[in-house]
C-alpha cells in the first residue's frame, strides 16, 4: 500500500545521499581520510595524527585555497538557462567557450555565460559542477533510452 510506496521512496533517497557522500569522498584529494572516516563514525580526530598515513596527507601536490562561489553560481545558472534539458560534459563545454557543433545547434553559444568559464581547465570546471551534484544543489538525472538501451544523464 502507501506505506510501502513511501518507506520505499525514503529508502531511495537516503540510498542516493549515502551514494553521493561516498562521491565526495573518493573525490576529495585535500582533506585526511582519517579524518573524513572517523568523523563519518561519530568519532573526533585530529588530522595532524595522520602523521601522513593517508593519501592525501602523504601527497606532494600544492593546493591551493581558491573561492570558486561566482563560478558555481554561473553553473547553475546556466543549468538553468539550457532550461535543464543537457549534460554535465555539454554545461562544461558551454561555460568554457567551445564552439562545438552540439553548443551552435542548441544556439548555446549565444547565451550570456557562455565561455564565462573559458580561464577554467575542463577538468576544473567538472570538478566544480560535479561537487555542485555531490552536495545536492544540482540533481544528475540518469536516463535510459527505450531504442538501444543507452543511459545518458542530464542535469537539473
Amino acid at each position: 500500500g502507501y506505506n510501502s510506496i513511501a518507506s520505499s521512496g525514503k529508502i531511495l533517497e537516503t540510498n542516493t545521499e549515502n551514494l553521493l557522500r561516498m562521491v565526495s569522498y573518493c573525490e576529495n584529494e585535500v582533506d585526511c581520510r582519517r579524518f573524513l572516516q572517523l568523523v563519518h563514525l561519530g568519532e573526533k580526530f585530529d588530522s595532524t595524527n595522520c602523521k601522513k598515513t593517508c593519501d592525501n596527507c602523504s601527497s606532494s601536490k600544492t593546493l591551493i585555497d581558491k573561492d570558486v562561489t561566482l563560478i558555481a553560481r554561473q553553473l547553475v545558472q546556466l543549468v538553468k538557462l539550457t532550461v535543464e534539458r543537457f549534460s554535465s560534459a555539454h554545461i562544461v563545454e558551454v561555460y568554457r567557450g567551445s564552439l562545438n557543433q552540439a553548443v551552435k545547434k542548441n544556439r548555446h553559444d549565444s547565451l550570456h555565460l557562455h565561455g564565462a568559464g573559458k580561464h577554467l581547465s575542463k577538468s576544473e570546471a567538472s570538478r566544480i559542477l560535479h561537487y555542485l551534484v555531490t552536495q545536492d544543489i544540482l540533481e544528475e538525472v540518469v536516463k535510459k533510452s527505450d531504442v538501444y538501451g543507452s543511459v545518458s544523464s542530464l542535469l537539473k
